[in-house]
């Protein structure tokens, strides 16, 4: 009988794998050939390591053809893109080759750039953003919306830190808001503007009167002016007898001033919800000296504190549901902080009535100052008087703090379209002579009242419901400088106008461009603010967010 004879014969590929080019969230497909006796075992390597089902490895070998193939499905960049390695062997000898597998996907930013940022002036800054995607995207940044010249951009491609340097910044050359555009051949992502604020030292440059001692007449006004440079503008604080003494502090805001047209979201900004990065119809808020936050977050039945820089606030009254409980809120409208007593007071429009809560750490329920009233806005003067505006009385009223009386000093005569008439008036601001000035929000126009006076003047619309200039549209928030210039949420044209004193016709200082969610857009704006910079922020309603828009 004729034996068999049989060659041994190490492995061999007769058709090797080749590197495959994969974009995020596809197959990569390796297929590769083999010879050689006795059959060969083949191993699927990924950065030396076996590859197993948990990568989503598939593999297949067709010991007829010799044909052998490795997939993975799902390519994800972070956890596929490497070395394949395809080593075969039989008792004579092993063979490997080495591939990669490269996955291309569009660049994501993984570490932003901050909303805000602060530095001194002749300091240098670096804005860094990190950032996933291959291949390794180009970036552009941009200053304002112009392109900055690529001299003081860098980048660790080790990294993938993309970083711009600002060497001794300026408030002229250096303050404003700056971006960057990465992009590379599978898409491009734009990261979120950061605002830079240039601080300059402080100054005092002049104060009146300048002497020691002054002889005052009882009943008669004193003033007192301080003059002081600086960027930011410091705090101001005046003291009687060790004791801090409540003022108003009104931003001295040029005529010609003007603000970035792209908001920068301080607080909110995704959908409406409960958590503490959400809100939801927010109406009003307000801002203190350290530019700290207190919105009224209408439908979340809640106030919430926001610190500057911050991603999440923190709830500092109600948020127990909707409800009368003092612990409770029921569709808050606004909220003030007063300074002398340390707590917010609340306009709990739901309840008909205003509340009081201290602002210490731990307090879980308020006390009622006044109810039964269909209360809407608020605002406290100097002298801690309080101004209450009630949408069903159509009139404003003004209480000693504490009191259950207050008397009418704007409106009362039911609703109308007279100057001695309001209809639905909704904000309040009240400046140092006790002047009141109303939203009157059914009659599209701001009434000015100045104290005692039987009636009122148009300030701002009252040409009717409209959208030209010389209109407003259900006005809301109210802000009025020292110049008598006044700021208007101009809500249902998604705007924010100024009118100066005397003028006949506002004009569009941010918004204006249709209702929408874009950073030059607003969604019925409703509170609005100037902190002691001058900056602008808008409660952003229907955005469920709060924007910053920068003093240029």
């Amino acid at each position: 009988m004729p034996s068999t004879i049989q060659h041994r014969k190490s492995p061999v590929f007769i058709v090797k794998p080749t590197t495959q080019k994969v974009q995020q969230g596809a197959t990569a497909l390796f297929v590769t050939k083999i010879g050689g006796y006795s059959t060969s075992n083949i191993t699927w390597l990924f950065n030396e390591k076996p590859l197993t089902a948990k990568e989503g490895a598939q593999m297949q070998f067709n010991t007829a053809t010799g044909e052998a193939k490795l997939s993975i499905g799902n390519v994800d960049l972070k956890q596929h893109a490497g070395l394949i390695t395809c080593r075969i062997e039989n008792p004579h000898s092993y063979q490997e080759e080495t591939v990669q597998l490269v996955v291309v996907a569009a660049p994501i930013i993984i570490t932003q750039l901050p909303k805000e940022q602060e530095t001194m002036i002749g300091r240098d800054v670096i804005l860094t953003v990190v950032v996933q995607g291959s291949p390794p995207p180009s970036a552009q940044w941009f200053f304002k919306d112009d392109p900055i010249e690529p001299g003081n951009v860098s980048v660790d491609e080790t990294k993938l830190e993309y970083k711009l340097l600002i060497k001794q910044a300026t408030v002229a050359q250096s303050e404003g808001v700056y971006r960057v555009m990465l992009k590379n051949e599978v898409g491009e992502v734009q990261s979120t503007p950061c605002a830079l604020t240039v601080l300059e030292p402080v100054k005092l440059t002049r104060v009146i009167p300048a002497s020691d001692v002054i002889d005052l007449e009882e009943g008669k006004e004193f003033n007192i002016v301080v003059d002081v440079s600086g960027k930011e503008t410091p705090e101001v604080q005046l003291q009687k007898d060790g004791k801090a003494v409540q003022f108003t502090r009104i931003p001295n805001i040029p005529v010609n001033a003007r603000w970035t047209q792209n908001g920068v979201t301080v607080a909110g900004g995704y959908e409406h919800g409960n958590a503490t990065n959400q809100l939801y119809w927010p109406y009003s808020f307000f801002v203190d000296d350290n530019q700290t936050m207190v919105i009224a977050d209408c439908y979340n039945h809640r106030i919430i504190q926001w610190k500057r820089g911050e991603t999440n606030g923190q709830v500092v009254a109600g948020g127990h549901g909707c409800g009368n409980r003092l612990s409770q809120l029921n569709r808050p409208t606004d909220v003030l902080i007063d300074k002398e007593t340390d707590s917010f007071i609340i306009c709990d429009r739901g309840n008909r009535r205003v509340l009081r809560c201290s602002r210490r750490h731990g307090t879980t329920q308020g006390e009622i100052l006044l109810d039964n009233i269909f209360c809407r806005g608020l605002a406290i003067d100097d002298q801690r008087y309080l101004y209450i505006s009630d949408i069903n009385k159509h009139e404003v009223r003004r209480y000693q703090m504490g009191a259950k009386n207050g008397i009418v000093v704007a409106g009362g005569h039911d609703a109308g379209t007279s100057l001695n008439q309001l209809n639905q008036p909704t904000y309040i601001f009240v400046d140092r002579q006790q002047i009141v000035y109303i939203s009157d929000w059914k009659n599209h126009r701001v009434m000015k009242w100045n104290k005692d006076a039987a009636e009122g003047t148009v300030v701002a619309g009252g040409q009717g419901q409209g959208n030209a200039l010389t209109q407003l549209s259900c006005p809301q928030g109210l802000f009025v400088d020292i110049l008598g210039t006044v700021y208007v949420a101009d809500s249902s044209n998604h705007r924010v106008m100024r009118w100066p004193e005397g003028s006949k016709e506002g004009t569009v200082i941010v918004g204006g461009n249709g209702r929408g969610e874009r950073a030059d857009q607003l969604k019925e704006p409703m509170g609005l603010f100037f902190d002691r910079h001058g900056h602008l922020y808008v409660v952003d309603s229907f955005n469920q967010r709060v924007q910053r828009f920068s003093i240029e």
